[in-house]
């Protein structure tokens, strides 16, 4: 569960059972164990930036991340590209190409680009659809 839905879930229920402090204790047990993470991750990192086998290392897991990131994306756009059909053909690279502008050009965080474009599949409707 994400920290902005995990935390609002926690805190009342703490609260509701040992008032502030139980609410305060819960949000603090919820919190540092992420925020620990990131603060040795940066450590980490800062020291592992001068070793070329670790900067490798590191690039070849943005390079895997990148290719499946694009591998999903492909999977997601495939039954609306390869069709014999040109209307869903274009349907598919307006949509794809208005979510990298929206992203892009106008800064919208991935959620609204996403909200958007069901909206307007959802009101977007070819025939047999």
């Amino acid at each position: 569960m994400a920290k902005t839905t995990l935390t609002p879930t926690i805190d009342p229920a703490a609260w509701k059972i040992g008032g502030w402090s139980a609410a305060a204790l819960a949000v603090l047990a919820a919190a540092l164990p992420s925020s620990a993470g990131v603060a040795l991750l940066t450590v980490g990192y800062q020291s592992w930036k001068s070793n070329a086998r670790a900067m490798s290392a590191i690039s070849g897991l943005l390079a895997a991340s990148v290719g499946l990131m694009l591998t999903g994306a492909w999977q997601l756009l495939q039954p609306h590209v390869v069709t014999r059909d040109w209307r869903r053909v274009l349907r598919a690279a307006g949509f794809a190409c208005g979510g990298l502008l929206l992203s892009y050009r106008f800064h919208m965080a991935p959620v609204q680009v996403l909200g958007l474009a069901a909206l307007g599949g959802f009101f977007w409707r070819g025939r047999g659809e």
